[in-house]
């Protein structure tokens, strides 16, 4: 199978791909995997900025010691809350679908049912 080949088939069955549970599961890794990842190299990276602000004076210390490892810490923190966010609205959207999904439809006339006391 050639790469146009390959290519024209992923493209057509992508619609199929993009569900509620696959963005869940999309969001779950970003949250759980990725973010913790970058969380480690930006402490690591933090670290290292303020080890080498030591040896620093004035606005070079200041840009080494805090502005830059700030900078790193509200980044990922602002990520980490974006992708909460991004979850929970996903989460709610799949419930949402679920319980779509689990309530039977209505069998019959669309006439108001009779009420008691009604002939």
């Amino acid at each position: 199978m050639e790469i146009e080949q390959l290519k024209e088939e992923a493209l057509k069955s992508v619609d199929k791909m993009v569900t509620t549970k696959a963005k869940a599961q999309a969001i779950a890794f970003l949250r759980d995997t990725l973010l913790s990842a970058v969380k480690q190299f930006a402490d690591g990276l933090a670290q290292a900025l303020k080890n080498s602000a030591t040896s620093k004076t004035g606005w070079c210390y200041f840009r080494d010691a805090y502005l830059f490892p700030g900078i790193i810490h509200i980044t990922c923190w602002g990520f980490g809350k974006l992708l909460d966010s991004v979850g929970t609205a996903t989460e709610k959207e799949a419930a949402a679908e679920a319980g779509a999904a689990q309530t039977p439809e209505q069998e019959g006339s669309d006439a108001p049912a009779a009420q008691p006391g009604q002939a």
